[in-house]
């Protein structure tokens, strides 16, 4: 056994709470070890030193007069506890960023406003004639290319057939 080991079961070796095998091998390291020797003999002495202590015989009134002198001194102690006010962004957060979102979006709607008006201002107004011609002008254009793709299916479709009449003919 390790002094260490033995150091903790000192104590229950000391009251007899050990197995015989455990007390055989504490009994077996105190005769070769010199400082678990020292250490089981203070603790004896301490034991001794306990069981000989003799209580002081106390008063009657000893407990209330005790406990009377105790809530005196602590009525005379004034506790006195100032706490300097913190100031913490924990709670001006909420506010700070609900004031920064109404900014926001304040500004962006501003800004909206301001352009449409410069821009009504700015743009001569534009005849209903021109705004038609020009949406004739567009469905011309994507009628063109719807046209255009019809012809290339069709095309795509005769190559296919082509394909397949030329294969047949070599076949037969």
């Amino acid at each position: 056994m390790d002094c260490h080991r033995v150091k903790k079961i000192l104590v229950p070796f000391l009251e007899g709470e050990l197995s015989e095998k455990l007390k055989v091998n504490v009994e077996a390291h105190l005769k070769v070890c010199v400082n678990c020797q020292k250490e089981r003999e203070l603790l004896s002495k301490s034991w001794q030193m306990l069981d000989s202590y003799v209580a002081p015989k106390l008063k009657d009134d000893f407990t209330p007069s005790l406990m009377r002198r105790i809530h005196s001194e602590q009525a005379k102690i004034i506790k006195v506890t100032y706490r300097r006010p913190q100031f913490t962004f924990q709670r001006l957060a909420p506010v700070l960023s609900l004031m920064l979102i109404m900014v926001l979006t304040f500004s962006l709607f501003w800004k909206e406003q301001i352009g449409k008006e410069k821009l009504a201002k700015v743009t001569p107004p534009v005849s209903q004639e021109v705004i038609t011609a020009m949406a004739d002008e567009e469905i011309i254009r994507n009628l063109d290319i719807y046209e255009n793709i019809e012809l290339l299916e069709n095309f795509e479709l005769s190559s296919e057939f082509d394909i397949l009449e030329d294969w047949e003919g070599s076949t037969s």
